[in-house]
Order: C-alpha cells, then sequence, then structure tokens
C-alpha cells in the first residue's frame, strides 16, 4: 500500500509539480507549516490579497520561515505550475487533502487466515 508521502507525491505531480515522495514529510509537519501561511494570508486585507494572488510568493515566505517543517513546500511555491500564489496555494491543499484521506481509507493488511 503507499505511504501518505508516496499520495501526496503523486497528486503534487498531477497538478503539474516536480517532487518526490522522499520530499514530503508526515502530515503533522505539514500542517505546522500550512497552519502558518493560512494564518498569515487570513491577517491579509482583501485588496493585499488580490494584489499578491498573481505572484510568486515563495523566496519571501521562505525569507520569513515559512517553510522550517516542510523545506520542500518552498520548492513547490518556487515552481508554481498553477501561474500564481492562489492556484499553487490550492492545488498543493487539495492533493495533501486527498493524499491524507486516501491513506486513511486504506485498507489494513490482513493475513490470509484458513
Amino acid at each position: 500500500m503507499p505511504t501518505f508521502s508516496q499520495l501526496a507525491a503523486e497528486y503534487l505531480q498531477g497538478f503539474g509539480f516536480k517532487v518526490s515522495a522522499e520530499t514530503i514529510p508526515p502530515i503533522g509537519d505539514i500542517q505546522h507549516d500550512w497552519q502558518g501561511l493560512l494564518d498569515w494570508w487570513k491577517s491579509l486585507d482583501e485588496r493585499t490579497k488580490r494584489i499578491l494572488e498573481s505572484s510568486n510568493l515563495a523566496e519571501g515566505l521562505k525569507q520569513e520561515g515559512f517553510f522550517t517543517s516542510w523545506p520542500g513546500l518552498y520548492d513547490l511555491f518556487q515552481q508554481n505550475p498553477s501561474g500564481g500564489w492562489g492556484y499553487c496555494f490550492d492545488n498543493i491543499e487539495t492533493a495533501v487533502n486527498r493524499a491524507f484521506h486516501a491513506e486513511q481509507e486504506q485498507a489494513p493488511y490482513q493475513p490470509d487466515t484458513i
């Protein structure tokens, strides 16, 4: 059965990201960095959000320490195959959520019994 990291890499690749399973940390680490990004984003006014949505913010976010638990997140935002912060953010979130739920739905290993 594929691991969370393998599933996440596969789903991210489906959105055009170049990523390997080895760069995907456990879900708890992802949630830590993701919550920091969400808190920052929610603190912005709507005008600022509209200005930033079409930008590549990877370098600035890295300099401000947003990728401490998931360093590979910087690479994903830097690639930005979606064409802007908003789309990139949504695609990463969708892929990670899909991977988390897919892993949870896998049937546990059951040895053959006779």
